[in-house]
């Protein structure tokens, strides 16, 4: 895709008019939605943010065209992060999503910002506190409307570390690269929400991108820092670097005999390992873990969270819990079915119990600005989705660092998908989208044939699970 839109000789380019405009309305909104006290939060994490890029800069030479998706991201995780604060206090009254995760960390981060230990809290509560000391100087309270905008700062750089790794993969820049991890719905949900994953997602972009550099130091320090805040992405992450280690030394160069008993041998040591030191206490966080979690082993742990979140007091899997009842060749589907979601749009709200400060709220249909989202998302496919499986594809063929990525990204499908159900833990592999659909993004020139059956797939595909249910009902 033609990266002129991105003018480099005038500072006054058509992305700087448009987060100027964006930088406009998001003020407005504070204004006018009755949160102008916490906007002076919103400017200052904005202005750490063009910091810390012109610093970085100067030193990694990093293109402005990185700089420009960065602040449009935070323009754009801005806008919808401040929507959705105002629907939320409008619908009950507080700014935490209707789900508790949210309003759990900010407890976690006010108690260790008081010199308060939780029973269980990670790196991500403790790197936010300075941020709580910071405002607590300003306000005698503070909210999380303080410290929201740390987390779309981060989530904007982390829109630009997966930009900048898939122009170094593909050796291009794409806009629609960035459009299939900007526009997700599940990145977008996650990051506008005062969630750790927006944070684990940065380390696991700087673990990936060191180890491709052959840092391998520097990566398993981030490797680390992300089993301090889930020690399940931890151990992926260390899984990443030991994966890109045996690439560099020849173990790993296509997928091939060897490849497969290189991996046959790390899946038996890890079982080994994994049943003499029951890592199941490392799954929370590497920081330490209850005394049950700590008797168990990973497998164990997974297969006990699995149940749980399968169970039938567990809510919003019902696609997950169809494809798992039907056996084998169900759960070979659910990978595929976590790749793609969501592929259902409804409407902007959600019908949900509302739980705040680990209380019930009540329990109704909450407006979710954010749904947005959802809906671009499903829309979006026919065109992202064509890119984004002939670009892994190729990746999966080739003898290039993609071939590596291609690998981690699998592995990483497959253990979200069949342990991990949340959607705000799909995102640890939506971050590596954008080195696939970069790498085949506008090349109308190969895979034409395949390319169209692809996009008339997603569309039928898209058409029918949406309208099914309406036809359904109309014939009952």
């Amino acid at each position: 895709m033609d990266t002129s839109i991105i003018n480099y000789h005038n500072p006054w380019g058509i992305m700087d008019f448009i987060n100027a405009f964006l930088a406009i309305l998001v003020i407005l909104i504070y204004i006018y939605s009755g949160n102008s006290a916490h906007l002076p939060s919103w400017c200052i994490f904005g202005v750490i943010l063009v910091a810390a890029f012109r610093t970085v800069s100067q030193k990694k030479h990093l293109d402005r065209s990185i700089f420009s998706v960065i602040i449009f991201s935070y323009m754009v995780l801005s806008l919808v992060g401040i929507i959705s604060v105002w629907a939320y206090v409008s619908s009950y009254g507080f700014p935490f999503a209707p789900y508790n995760d949210d309003s759990y960390y900010f407890l976690n981060i006010k108690s260790l910002a008081g010199w308060k230990f939780p029973d269980e809290y990670t790196l991500y509560e403790l790197f936010m506190v300075p941020a709580y000391w910071l405002f607590s100087f300003v306000n005698k309270t503070v909210s999380v409307q303080d410290l929201l905008p740390a987390n779309w700062a981060m989530g904007a750089v982390v829109v630009g570390l997966a930009g900048r790794l898939s122009t170094k993969i593909s050796g291009r820049f794409s806009l629609l690269a960035i459009a299939a991890l900007l526009i997700n719905y599940n990145f977008v949900d996650t990051v506008i929400h005062l969630y750790r994953d927006v944070f684990l997602l940065m380390l696991s972009l700087l673990c990936v991108m060191h180890a491709m550099r052959k840092k391998y130091l520097l990566a398993l320090g981030f490797a680390f820092l992300a089993g301090l805040t889930r020690g399940g992405n931890g151990l992926l992450c260390i899984f990443y670097v030991i994966v890109f280690y045996l690439f560099h030394i020849g173990w790993l160069k296509k997928l091939n005999l060897k490849t497969m008993v290189v991996f046959a041998v790390m899946i038996v040591g890890f079982i080994i390992i994994d049943n003499i030191a029951a890592l199941g206490g490392l799954g929370r966080s590497f920081m330490g873990a209850t005394e049950d979690h700590e008797k168990q082993t990973m497998m164990g742990r997974a297969v006990q969270r699995q149940d749980t979140m399968l169970s039938g007091s567990s809510g919003g899997f019902d696609s997950t819990k169809l494809l798992h009842s039907l056996g084998p060749l169900g759960m070979a589907v659910i990978p595929l079915a976590a790749t793609i979601n969501p592929i259902r749009w409804s409407s902007f709200y959600a019908t949900t119990s509302i739980s705040v400060f680990r209380k019930n709220r009540g329990f109704g249909s909450v407006l979710r600005p954010v749904l947005f989202f959802m809906l671009l998302t499903v829309i979006s496919w026919p065109f992202i989705g064509p890119p984004l499986i002939l670009g892994f594809l190729r990746s999966i063929k080739s003898v290039e660092p993609m071939f590596i990525l291609s690998i981690i990204f699998l592995v990483t499908v497959f253990v979200i998908a069949l342990v991990s159900f949340q959607a705000r833990h799909r995102t640890a592999f939506l971050i590596f989208f954008p080195c696939f659909v970069a790498l085949t993004a506008g090349k109308t020139d190969t895979d034409k044939k395949f390319r169209t059956l692809l996009t008339v797939f997603f569309a039928v595909f898209i058409i029918a699970v949406n309208m099914l249910p309406h036809i359904l009902r109309a014939l009952s």
